[in-house]
């Protein structure tokens, strides 16, 4: 596993990429998770899917507050591995269809996705020392707004696995 190069703890986390789309990121990620799973405590892994494309509700609507939906690939590993991970963190940017056009529009605020994408990444490390990051779809998803995984991976710090 990479570490990052300037960090406060010694972390171990990966970021699995590619440059095209269904070429097996979801399978190295849950290789690797599965991997660390029997090497080390469940409570030390993490995952996360800073930008997630097709999403999934796992929380109903509540008192005022929406339904929280996550990734696919986030309820998959949190449910098949048992991590005890939190939702809200695996999962922080959704770009569900007809995300760019809001983007131009004015609508979506990327400071704002990008402190979400930030702050869900520091709660990670915190608790979990073994982070598996899992890039979305190719090299040209999220790069008009400013997230492809490669400006992700270097927003967090990490070096890249492609697949």
């Amino acid at each position: 596993l990479v570490r990052p190069a300037a960090q406060a703890h010694p972390m171990r986390s990966v970021f699995v990429a590619a440059t095209r789309q269904h070429v097996g990121k979801s399978t190295t990620s849950l290789g690797l998770l599965a991997a660390l799973s029997s090497r080390v405590p469940l409570e030390s892994i993490g995952y996360l899917k800073p930008v997630g494309q097709q999403h999934v509700e796992v929380q109903a609507a509540a008192e005022g507050a929406p339904p929280l939906r996550v990734d696919k690939d986030c309820r998959l590993a949190k449910e098949y591995f048992g991590l005890r991970c939190e939702y809200k963190h695996m999962s922080p940017v959704l770009m569900p269809r007809g995300f760019t056009k809001s983007y131009v529009d004015g609508e979506i605020d990327m400071e704002r996705q990008k402190q979400a994408l930030l702050h869900a990444w520091e709660a990670l490390r915190a608790a979990h020392p073994n982070v598996v990051v899992e890039g979305t779809g190719h090299m040209g998803v999220g790069s008009i707004v400013g997230l492809d995984n490669a400006a992700v991976a270097k927003l967090l710090g990490l070096e890249v696995v492609q697949r």
